[in-house]
């Protein structure tokens, strides 16, 4: 009798758990209408056929079970539902950066555990199924079966149903994606910037350089939670000290398509013009013929170029957005030690971004598109900022980095906050110092986030807003943005205006080409 109720309560409690964290509630753990449904079912059922559910409904709720964890992960990581189609994919990316994080026998250790556990919770779920199902002799299986759909009836009102509540979840889940590839493709086809002539696009910046900037995880809680008032202490004393220099800078928050993760969706957006919320849509809008942002400046006469220091491995999906030259970690060459995850410090990302193109005598215009990615998980080590003329091939950053690993830093919640907070101010200070040293009056940098950090840093519901600074010294680039509302200065606030990011390269046509 103790087996036999301890098997009940395991499975029940598996059932009622609930779809994710954020539900996650104890005194909602009761009885799972399904369990027993499914024991009347079993039991209803002939020896023979009996024993051939078991495995079904054995494989059925060691589904579910690893739904509801895949579903937790990901409401965590990226404050949405688990979707099979577009997340199973990422698992290649989820490996990278935990052998690139921490080792690859940490990896190994981990996915071998995680193997492990998932074989001894299938054992240990079918064996109590089969302890349950053939539990009862006498009455008669069909009265218990009666029995048990009338208990789970009576137990609807209280009972917990999160467990077909997740698999009918999942299923139109899986419905809308097969839709929203059909409707995709009618987006894919209308580009409101195509029909602008070539001698026209972007007139207004001609001969300057446009330089976007995406800052991994710099999201609206670096600017707004009381926890990092020392960003905003930074961005009011960058304010002044550019404003010292000539230089003018604007501020709003622009709407992510994307938290958490996933920068991939982020600088699609921006590029494309379109929404890009998922990889079936990263996919699709990859393989098309759909002209990006830098196809714009490369037929107005600049020079289009993407330093990608985040990409170690060959990367077909970047010859879509048509720039005249990709530097990837390969070609920047670092000759550092590696920073954890981090392929190497943003500022000897900008350095190369100098030295490569900004600084060559008789050359175009450029427009160049970079991410940077100290400020990307787990957050240590960090580099120190060092004067520009000794960065060379980077191994300086030998010695001017600090933090802890990554294994002491993460087993403390408020030590990983912190370290988001430091990461930030270092990229801050990094930009500040690199439009200080190479901007001129003919550079327009626009700096933004990529997605909001991780949930437990962002907060439960936090909007995917991220903050956008637009600096220039030319009094016309700046009169121009005038007709967007920005805020004045480097910090955004709550009266700033909110701005789609795939909203941003139409925007950026209709303010700088000529005419309509």
């Amino acid at each position: 009798m103790i087996a036999t109720g301890l098997a009940f309560l395991m499975l029940d409690i598996i059932l009622s758990l609930p779809d994710h964290v954020w539900i996650f509630d104890w005194p909602r753990l009761g009885l799972a209408v399904e369990l027993p449904l499914m024991l009347a079912a079993l039991w209803a059922m002939p020896i023979p056929l009996r024993r051939r559910a078991l495995p079904v409904f054995t494989a059925l709720i060691v589904l579910v079970l690893i739904l509801k964890t895949a579903n937790s992960g990901i409401y965590v990581a990226f404050d949405r539902p688990f979707d099979a189609g577009v997340d199973l994919p990422l698992m290649a990316a989820g490996w990278d950066l935990l052998v690139r994080s921490h080792s690859l026998i940490f990896a190994l250790g981990a996915v071998a555990g995680v193997l492990v556990a998932v074989a001894l919770l299938g054992w240990l779920i079918g064996t109590s199924l089969r302890r349950l199902a053939y539990a009862p002799a006498r009455p008669k299986p069909a009265a218990l079966g009666a029995l048990a759909v009338g208990l789970a009836l009576l137990w609807l009102p209280w009972g917990t149903q999160h467990s077909a509540h997740l698999l009918a979840e999942q299923t139109q889940i899986t419905i809308a994606g097969l839709r929203e590839t059909a409707t995709f493709s009618k987006e894919l086809a209308h580009d409101p910037v195509a029909g602008v002539a070539d001698d026209k696009v972007f007139a207004a910046l001609r001969n300057h350089d446009v330089l976007i900037v995406f800052v991994e995880s710099y999201g609206r809680v670096a600017v707004d939670d009381p926890r990092y008032r020392d960003i905003g202490q930074q961005l009011d004393a960058i304010t002044a000290r550019l404003g010292e220099a000539g230089f003018g800078t604007r501020s709003a928050w622009v709407t992510s398509p994307t938290f958490g993760g996933e920068s991939w969706f982020a600088h699609s957006t921006l590029l494309s013009g379109l929404w890009i919320e998922n990889q079936r849509r990263y996919i699709a809008l990859t393989g098309s013929t759909r002209p990006t942002l830098m196809h714009d400046f490369t037929r107005a006469g600049w020079r289009s170029v993407m330093v990608q220091p985040e990409i170690t491995t060959d990367w077909p999906q970047g010859r879509y957005y048509g720039a005249d030259v990709t530097y990837d970690a390969n070609a920047l060459k670092f000759g550092g030690a590696p920073l954890g995850y981090v392929t190497m410090p943003d500022q000897f990302t900008l350095s190369q971004l100098a030295t490569r193109e900004l600084t060559k005598a008789d050359r175009p215009p450029i427009m160049a598109v970079t991410a940077l990615v100290s400020s990307h998980a787990p957050w240590t080590p960090l580099p120190k900022l060092v004067p520009w003329d000794q960065v060379g091939d980077g191994r300086v950053f030998d010695q001017a980095r600090e933090g802890e690993s990554a294994e002491k830093i993460w087993a403390n919640p408020d030590a990983v906050r912190a370290q988001y907070g430091k990461s930030i101010a270092y990229d801050l200070a990094t930009l500040e110092s690199f439009a200080l040293t190479y901007a001129t009056e003919r550079t327009v940098l626009i700096i933004l986030g990529d997605h909001q950090p991780m949930g437990f840093i962002s907060g439960e519901e936090a909007p995917r807003e991220v903050p956008m600074h637009i600096i220039a010294r030319d009094p016309a680039v700046l009169a121009r943005l005038d007709t967007w509302n920005l805020t004045a200065g480097m910090k955004p606030d709550d009266a700033s205006p909110v701005i789609r990011m795939d909203s941003l390269r139409p925007r950026l046509a209709e303010t700088f080409s000529a005419g309509p």
